[in-house]
């Protein structure tokens, strides 16, 4: 994958596709779409929707795993973003985010702070909050702004890593991006809501889950096991 060159103009936008349950997809659907549309746009961002991808699940079930991993790592490596919303248990982007962690990305994850989400985020990235996405996609993409004015670095603070931004124009003195954001953008800030009761994510046909074997025992006679 060498030959794939970062296009500072574009993002990679994770979503649970495969573990969201059906009644969530549409809200998900929706909230990505406004990412997409009311956020990246408009400030010359360009979004990857695996959703609507040709290796999306609900497009191609055939694909194997090599293959997507593939694709995606790919699409990650193509764009300075990674920028998506972290608003269930599970949160369905966990190779990826450590795929986009590792590349040095600019990761911005998105939470619901009225949604008790999963407390494993990103150290290396910022976590945002907020209470009405749509309502308050003009902040986001101020974040976007200022963002831009900054090539992604990584260091450490009291031994944890951080994503550090360097000045376009080549200066040499790295910011705390995360803490200059947390500044900038109070509003934005996450909170995770312990008090409040997490999404259940219920399963449809738990016969999948059953083993089923087949194996012969003393006297030759098929048995199976369950």
């Amino acid at each position: 994958m060498s030959h794939i060159q970062e296009d500072t103009n574009a993002a990679y936008c994770p979503i649970s596709l495969t573990s969201t349950p059906s009644g969530l997809r549409h809200i998900i659907a929706s909230r990505q779409k406004t990412l997409i549309e009311n956020v990246l746009a408009p400030v010359g961002i360009t979004g990857y929707d695996p959703e609507n991808a040709p290796y999306s699940p609900d497009n191609n079930a055939t694909a194997q795993s090599e293959e997507i991993c593939t694709v995606d790592t790919g699409k990650i490596i193509g764009a300075r973003y990674f920028m998506g919303h972290s608003i269930l248990p599970s949160t369905g982007m966990g190779v990826e985010l450590k795929t986009a962690e590792f590349l040095n990305r600019m990761i911005i994850l998105l939470t619901d702070n009225n949604i008790r989400d999963t407390r494993m985020k990103v150290l290396e990235g910022l976590n945002l909050g907020y209470n009405n996405f749509k309502k308050q996609a003009p902040r986001f993409r101020e974040v976007l702004q200022f963002l831009q004015q900054y090539t992604p670095g990584t260091g450490l603070r009291n031994g944890r890593p951080i994503l550090l931004g360097f000045r376009n124009n080549n200066d040499n003195n790295p910011i705390d991006l995360e803490d200059a954001v947390d500044i900038d953008f109070p509003d934005l800030k996450y909170i995770h809501r312990g008090e409040i009761d997490p999404v259940k994510q219920k399963p449809t046909d738990l016969s999948q889950f059953y083993e089923n074997r087949i194996s012969l025992d003393t006297t030759d006679n098929l048995t199976k096991i369950t």
